[in-house]
């Protein structure tokens, strides 16, 4: 449900809903992936929990988007958990290209990136800062079997960071 109030928009949605519908952009000089293990750990049980508990819904928390250009928000507040919401999904479709479901592999894909047709390549979902952009793209949205992910390597703390929550 949408409320106005002046400028500033208030929507109620799931991060699936908000990843798989639309572009999302860490401002580039935003700082870096910063989640330590315990932040990650923490967030994972807290879902694991909500499964296990058959909640139907878990509240991330909020996530603040401002100025969307070129069909692109850009985030303002929530990057540590859209990152590693990214980075859960992407281990799901791993896990799932390991078992040969195709279905479920195309669904996933879905909410890291959309397909660029002509220029054969993708579009992520969610653009990192800098840093740790080029980073995320090869190592969490390339597919795992993809030359660009063998060669990837770790230059920086941050990276260590979605190494590990990876």
């Amino acid at each position: 449900m949408k409320k106005q109030l002046g400028a500033i928009d208030f929507d109620h949605i799931g991060i699936g809903t908000a990843l798989k519908n639309h572009r999302l952009a860490v401002p580039l000089n935003q700082r870096e992936y910063s989640w330590e293990e315990e932040h990650v750990s923490d967030l994972f049980h807290d879902l694991a929990n909500a499964i296990d508990n058959s909640k139907p819904s878990y509240f991330l928390g909020t996530i603040v988007l401002t100025t969307e250009k070129d069909g692109v928000w850009e985030v303002a507040d929530g990057q540590q958990r859209l990152a590693t919401t990214s980075i859960l999904l992407a281990a799901m479709r791993d896990y799932f290209h390991g078992r040969k479901d195709e279905m479920l592999v195309k669904d996933l894909d879905g909410f890291l990136y959309t397909i660029v047709r002509d220029q054969h390549d993708i579009n992520p979902r969610l653009t990192l800062n800098v840093d740790d952009d080029d980073f995320f793209r090869k190592r969490i949205l390339c597919a795992v079997d993809s030359q660009e992910r063998k060669a990837v390597t770790v230059n920086c703390r941050s990276h260590e960071r979605i190494e590990k929550a990876a």
